[in-house]
C-alpha cells in the first residue's frame, strides 16, 4: 500500500510541476505570487511550522522497527536523512520552476508540521 501511495504521490507531483511550468511560461508575474503564497501559508501556520516532536519520535520508532537503542539510533539517522532528502527534493523542484537556489532554499525551509 505504501508503494502504491508513493507512485500516486509521484504522479501528483509530476502533474503539478508540468502545470506550473506551463503557467510560468505564460505568466511572468506568477513566480513572485507563488513565493508570496508560500510565505502567506507559512505565516498563517507559524505555530505549526517545522516537524513537531511527536511526529518526529513516531517516525524514528517506525524507521527503527524495534526498541533497542541501536535500532532507535538507526531510526533517528533515517528520519534525519528523510528530512534532508525532502528538503533537497523541494529545492530541486523550485529551481526547476525558475527560482534561484537561495530563494529555493528559503522557500523550502517554510514547510509545515504536516511534513508538506
Amino acid at each position: 500500500m505504501a508503494e502504491l501511495a508513493g507512485v500516486d504521490e509521484a504522479r501528483h507531483v509530476a502533474f503539478a510541476m508540468a502545470h506550473l511550468k506551463r503557467h510560468l511560461s505564460l505568466d511572468s508575474g506568477l513566480r513572485p505570487r507563488l513565493a508570496a503564497a508560500v510565505e502567506t501559508r507559512f505565516e498563517s501556520l507559524r505555530e505549526m511550522s517545522g516537524l513537531n516532536e511527536e511526529v518526529f519520535d513516531a517516525l524514528v520508532l517506525l524507521a527503527a522497527g524495534r526498541f533497542e537503542p541501536e535500532a532507535i539510533e538507526q531510526g533517528y539517522a533515517a528520519v534525519l536523512a528523510l528530512k534532508a532528502d525532502m528538503d533537497a527534493a523541494r529545492r530541486h523542484r523550485l529551481e526547476k520552476l525558475g527560482f534561484e537556489p537561495v530563494e529555493a532554499e528559503r522557500l523550502s525551509s517554510l514547510h509545515t508540521r504536516n511534513f508538506m
